[in-house]
């Protein structure tokens, strides 16, 4: 797989001059979406995409001023668990203001574990704030795609929205999902190896763009951070207690919350068949894997 990736890689990133004129930047986009599209094969097939292959691809897309696509890559790199480390120099210079802190960096001259506990802790269980909007059901349009009919009301449902005339809601279209019952944190340690994690004060997290000047300065203190840690420690730190693990940023009321692409190998469990024009992920689908979790950049 990797072998395949880098042949894909080299052909997108090492074009033949073009035989009708257009500017380079145009090119490379084109170049851009084909690493990606290479990218996005090796790891719905299973396979681990190497750093040198992330940093071309992430470098190059900051050359096109894509920094959502060099972080979207950030997410991928983090889930093969990729340390910043394995960077070079300079793209570390040039993806500085991109790269979210480390856990082990944040550990540096602290204990990171006290004395072993139980590991069987309780997850922290915080009270949902209060809500200052109240939800209208006034005009919403109910699909049912539970009942013997699923088929004909979701039909129908698409046709609602068609209309742009209500807001539909499609009721009980996952229910038969395999992820309903396999998703859990064992399934998700098993399937990520590293992610963005957000660390806030508290369970009520706001946050800003980490990679605006004013917060690169220090004039501004972000509210929460995205720290790349360990899928096993980011679930440890969801129980009471940490597991014995110390705050990295805020205390003991500190709280964490995974920001991550759905990983290929868990997005089987789910059946997006209903949406138009969608296959379903349950049979195991690679293609539909891919159009699901994106195989082209995001722009912008």
């Amino acid at each position: 797989a990797r072998n395949a990736l880098a042949l894909a890689f080299a052909a997108a990133t090492d074009p033949e001059p073009p035989k009708r004129a257009h500017s380079a930047a145009a090119a490379m986009v084109v170049n851009i979406a084909q690493g990606f599209a290479a990218l996005t094969g090796t790891r719905c097939a299973g396979g681990v995409v190497d750093a040198s292959t992330y940093e071309q691809l992430m470098l190059a897309c900051v050359e096109q001023g894509m920094n959502a696509a060099a972080y979207r890559l950030l997410e991928e790199a983090a889930q093969d668990g990729m340390r910043f480390e394995a960077l070079s120099g300079d793209a570390l210079s040039v993806l500085r203001t991109c790269l979210p802190p480390e856990a082990e960096q944040l550990r540096t001259g602290r204990a990171g574990l006290s004395p072993p506990r139980a590991r069987a802790s309780r997850l922290c269980c915080d009270s949902l704030p209060p809500l200052w909007v109240k939800p209208s059901h006034e005009g919403v349009v109910n699909v049912d795609c539970i009942g013997r009919d699923r088929e004909h009301a979701i039909a129908a449902g698409w046709q609602a929205v068609a209309s742009r005339s209500s807001p539909v809601v499609f009721r009980g279209v996952g229910a038969q999902w395999p992820a309903l019952c396999r998703w859990d944190l064992q399934r998700l340690s098993r399937s990520l190896r590293r992610g963005m994690v957000r660390v806030a004060p508290g369970p009520v997290v706001t946050f800003c763009r980490e990679s605006h000047p004013e917060v690169q300065s220090g004039h501004f203190v972000p509210p929460s951070r995205v720290v790349v840690m360990d899928v096993s420690e980011f679930v440890d730190r969801l129980h009471v207690g940490r597991r014995g693990r110390a705050p990295l940023l805020y205390g003991q009321s500190e709280r964490c919350y995974l920001q991550a692409l759905a990983p290929y190998a868990m997005m089987r469990d789910v059946d997006f068949g209903f949406i138009e024009g969608g296959r379903s992920l349950g049979s195991g689908s690679e293609k539909s894997a891919r159009a699901v979790s994106g195989g082209a950049p995001p722009q912008g």
